[in-house]
């Protein structure tokens, strides 16, 4: 009789212990369903954002082109009204002044975009801290190398344009090339934190989860373990 009951008690904390190990892997599927609709709704949000942002970037640039298409056109048509005043004056300085007049709008374009970039990082990286909390050295870090390219490039390309070039039509195209440049780094930079963002956060999870399930699993066997042991009488 004592050996069946400790049959039917051992066969009886085997099912329960079976019982709860499928209980605890459906606490954990359901735990990682969860945790995976949650990233993915992250995901889309911080992808709604950010084509929300690069429609907000891509309007004030053509507003910029726009205005400057229109400065353009409005200092074309002064030329062709005050042309044939000017035609005794025409020699180097009105070149000169021309030119200096381009650049300096030029210049105001690079600083605009180069402003718009560092506003759209900065956003991105309280996001980013918000969302994977202390672990976002390496990502801040590259957002800040990403910012500091982007700056250089745009002076480069302010240089270039200032160290020589044609007016008229080429200021136009250094523009739109400085537009381009700076909404591809821009959405680059959004992509790499988001990325990196939803990587830490789902590791440091991830890690929580194991851990949990393996002190739970030293509970069960440390008491499957007393109750086995335990004297019959």
């Amino acid at each position: 009789m004592m050996m069946m009951m400790m049959m039917m008690m051992m066969m009886m904390m085997m099912m329960m212990m079976m019982m709860m190990m499928m209980m605890m892997m459906m606490m954990m599927m359901m735990m990682m369903m969860l945790m995976m609709i949650m990233m993915v709704m992250l995901l889309i949000m911080m992808m709604m954002m950010m084509m929300m942002m690069i429609k907000m970037m891509m309007i004030m640039m053509m507003i910029m082109i726009i205005m400057m298409k229109e400065m353009v056109k409005n200092k074309k048509e002064k030329e062709k009204k005050s042309r044939r005043r000017k035609e005794e004056k025409i020699g180097s300085n009105y070149y000169i002044k021309n030119h200096y007049d381009n650049k300096k709008i030029v210049v105001a374009v690079a600083a605009a975009a180069a402003a718009v970039v560092v506003v759209v990082v900065v956003v991105v990286v309280v996001v980013v801290v918000v969302i994977a909390e202390i672990v976002v050295v390496v990502v801040v870090v590259v957002v800040v190398v990403v910012v500091a390219v982007v700056v250089v490039v745009v002076v480069a390309v302010v240089v270039v344009v200032v160290g020589g070039g044609r007016r008229g039509g080429g200021l136009i195209h250094v523009v739109v090339v400085v537009v381009v440049v700076v909404v591809v780094v821009v959405v680059v930079v959004v992509v790499v934190a988001i990325a990196a963002a939803a990587a830490i956060a789902a590791a440091s999870y991830l890690t929580v989860i194991v851990i949990l399930v393996e002190v739970r699993w030293e509970e069960i066997q440390s008491a499957a373990s007393r109750q086995l042991t335990r004297s019959p009488g």
